[in-house]
């Protein structure tokens, strides 16, 4: 049995990283929004890639769709919504995918 929960620790660990990171960034962005000024995913984009070098393409990609949410609900117009425009939902689609592919090629 205790073999069984090392192994689901070590598996869960850099899931539990990428959901961390994530959590760091939306924090960051979150309490310096004032400073940032537009460029709310600037944290977001080391988040992703602090996951993708220390733990793999799994977890890179749960932070890159966490990330793409994070930004959507807490940062682009109609706070606490998924309800975003065209234009933002574009722009959002740019976010994951330049935050995919960073992640790729670590």
């Amino acid at each position: 049995m205790l073999n069984r929960v090392g192994w689901v620790a070590e598996r869960a660990l850099p899931y539990a990283a990428a959901i961390g990171a994530v959590l760091l960034a939306v924090a960051g962005t979150a309490s310096l929004r004032g400073i940032m000024g537009p460029s709310v995913s600037i944290l977001f984009f080391p988040a992703v890639l602090f996951t993708a070098i220390y733990f793999g393409y799994g977890p890179a990609i749960v932070a890159t769709v966490l990330s793409t949410a994070g930004l959507s609900f807490f940062f682009i117009r109609h706070y606490t919504s998924f309800n975003i425009s065209t234009g933002d939902g574009i722009r959002l689609a740019g976010v994951a995918v330049s935050d995919g592919g960073r992640g790729a090629s670590s």
